[in-house]
């Protein structure tokens, strides 16, 4: 594959403490190390094959998402939680970050990462759909979701609605 990548199919890229990290679809995570790539989590059993998403927080961890579950890296040390953990689905779509929270897109819900567990929020909660895609924060730090259902703006726990009847249109 071109440059050492363990698959060309990128699916997310971060700077994580000054090197660059590379989601695959089919190969992993791969490190660009500024004369080639570094397979070295490429073949992590826990995190799986297929890297969707990748953010750096503001507490020196980069957090991984793919099919198989949401892993955490710090200090070249890889956590991975899973429904096993209470992780709603173990598709991970996006991750962001709002004044220290991390929040994770899921094909089951909302999650609020929490520090005894998850804290998820669904259709019941007011999402429009519980399949999330993705996550922003806009410039007054409020959490907008990209559901398969339409958008959401998070303010106090309380959901706004955006779809083709209240502010969005079909084409």
């Amino acid at each position: 594959v071109a440059q050492g990548l363990p698959d060309e199919e990128v699916l997310a890229i971060e700077e994580y403490q000054n090197e660059l990290f590379i989601g695959t679809k089919k190969g992993g995570l791969a490190v660009f190390k500024g004369d080639g790539f570094s397979q070295r989590f490429a073949l992590n059993s826990k995190m799986g094959r297929n890297i969707k998403c990748l953010f750096a927080d503001s507490k020196g961890q980069l957090w991984i998402g793919g099919e198989s579950g949401l892993s955490i890296l710090k200090n070249d040390k890889i956590t991975t939680f899973t429904t096993e953990n209470g992780l709603p689905d173990n598709c991970i779509n996006d991750i962001t970050e709002i004044d220290g929270e991390i929040w994770i897109a899921t094909n089951a819900g909302l999650v609020l990462v929490e520090d005894d567990g998850f804290k998820t929020y669904t259709t019941k909660e007011g999402l429009p759909s519980s399949i999330v895609l993705s996550l922003t924060k806009d410039q007054d730090d409020n959490l907008w979701i990209g559901t398969a259902k339409g958008a959401a703006k998070m303010e106090n726990e309380k959901f706004t609605l955006y779809d083709a009847k209240r502010g969005f249109t079909n084409n």
